[in-house]
């Protein structure tokens, strides 16, 4: 059989076999920091999305997706009404 190490002495299945968890680590440390990265992402400030206290017609904080009960939003800062409307309302399914 044919010596496959090199000159420092590894075999090419060491080699390789380092490779592959070298790259499985940078991978974890990647989805690590991705989910970081969103846990801080912030609010809309209710003025940048043209938040208001009352309907927009039939639009209105409650029936949006993003509205938390009983007074918040996943995606806009500050104490939010249940009859209020913002640029970014998006009907629930």
């Amino acid at each position: 059989m044919e010596d496959t190490s090199n000159k420092a002495g590894n075999t090419r299945r060491e080699v390789l076999k380092f490779g592959a968890y070298a790259l499985g680590a940078v991978g974890a440390l990647g989805l690590v920091a991705g989910s970081a990265e969103a846990q801080v992402a912030k609010k809309a400030a209710q003025s940048a999305v043209g938040y208001q206290g009352s309907p927009n017609g039939d639009k209105q904080c409650s029936k949006c997706q993003h509205f938390q009960a009983p007074s918040s939003c996943r995606v806009v800062d500050g104490s939010i009404s249940p009859n209020g409307y913002c640029k970014i309302f998006s009907k629930k399914g």
